[in-house]
């Protein structure tokens, strides 16, 4: 998202009830089990159920959450591409997220793959090629080794599929991942999560 140069009613007080207010921490669990700061997660729920562009002190009043911090969450937010800077009606530094999830799940998708995947998956493929080599010296008759060092190859073989399909739906963009998910969700299978 880029900025905006217009100037928008800017929401100075939330008034949240009880849906918002649940819909809000539901948003920082969620956040809590991507893996990032629950506080984090609330912040962009605030922008994200706005209707009008948040400041660092709207969303800190609202949540009851220190200012800086608020601001270095939305300032956190705007780096991931999560929400975007606009001017506020009195030259207000203001934010707005993206009202479809899918990009948020995106947004979030190619995060943890930078900060946790990657090097999970560089880590891997450093054992395997460590492990190769091993291979290449062992005896033939080493039917152990060898079977643990097949077992080190195809699992890195398997993160890197997978890291291959992250990608891929990171870089498909919210309006195509929606329609792929779309047609993998006629197939029915069992569920995993039970609602």
């Amino acid at each position: 998202m880029q900025a905006v140069k217009s100037s928008y009613p800017v929401a100075e007080e939330f008034s949240l009830g009880a849906i918002e207010a649940g819909f809000v921490q539901n948003w920082g669990a969620l956040a809590r089990a991507f893996g990032m700061d629950p506080v984090l997660g609330r912040v962009h729920a605030m922008a994200f159920v706005s209707s009008e562009p948040v400041t660092a002190s709207s969303v800190a009043r609202a949540l009851g959450v220190d200012l800086d911090e608020c601001a270095r969450c939305l300032e956190q937010l705007e780096g991931l591409g999560a929400v975007c800077e606009v001017d506020g009606a009195h030259g207000e530094l203001c934010f707005e997220a993206d009202g479809d999830p899918w990009s948020w799940f995106l947004v979030t998708l190619k995060e943890r793959g930078r900060r946790e995947f990657g090097p999970l998956l560089r880590a891997l493929r450093e054992a395997n090629a460590h492990a190769q080599l091993v291979r290449r010296s062992l005896p033939q008759g080493s039917k152990t080794e060898f079977h643990r060092i097949d077992r080190i190859a195809r699992f890195s073989e398997f993160v890197d599929q997978i890291a291959g399909v992250v990608e891929t739906f990171a870089a498909l963009g919210a309006g195509p991942m929606m329609s792929a998910m779309r047609m993998v969700a006629r197939v029915r299978t069992p569920r995993l999560v039970r609602v």
